[in-house]
Parts: structure tokens; sequence; C-alpha cells
């Protein structure tokens, strides 16, 4: 499985993003990220790359937050919190993989 991972510090804040191959187009992006409210939440969610682009068809692919903690968001917290997202791979690609009526094995 191909993955690609980069920490960065943007406009709203510090950020982490992983992005897997997942076959065809599909990419599984895990993001951990300062939201509205304040709180460090990291998600995830699948989309179709196209070219640059990833795009996205709500109710229909897949999206969850997997955690989401009110804590000043700090480089290192970010990098913590992201790596903690990523030990849930499993059950997330589990999820993923029943979405869409792919088997895992």
């Amino acid at each position: 499985m191909e993955t690609f991972t980069r920490h960065y510090k943007g406009l709203r804040g510090y950020r982490s993003e992983t992005e897997i191959k997942l076959g065809g187009n599909r990419v599984l992006s895990i993001t951990t990220m300062k939201r509205n409210g304040g709180n460090l939440a990291t998600c995830a969610s699948v989309g179709l790359k196209e070219g640059s682009f990833i795009t996205h068809t709500m109710y229909q692919d897949y999206s969850a937050t997997l955690i989401n903690e009110f804590k000043r968001v700090t480089k290192n917290a970010v990098i913590q919190q992201h790596q903690a997202g990523l030990n849930l791979l499993s059950m997330v690609l589990d999820d993923v993989y029943k979405q869409y009526g792919v088997n895992n094995g």
C-alpha cells in the first residue's frame, strides 16, 4: 500500500496529512488539524484522485472523525494525535472496504 505523509504549518496552524492509495483512483486521506471550535480533530475520508485534485461525493464516499479532542494545538500535539489516528488504520480500512464492497483478504 503506497502512502505519503506530510506535516506542515498553514494559515490555520499545524496540520498533518496522510494519503493512502486504495486502488484505481481511490485515495484514503487521514488529516489532523484544528477545527473552527478550537478542537484538534483527526478525520478519514475516501475520494477519487483526478490529477492533483481529490473529489468526494457527499453521503456516498466514506468519511469519519477518528479522534476529536479539545487541547492546545501545537506541532507535537498534531503529530502525536495524527500517529494515534494512523494506529486505527486497520479498523478504518475494514470500514472502507465494507462500504465499497471490496474484500480485504
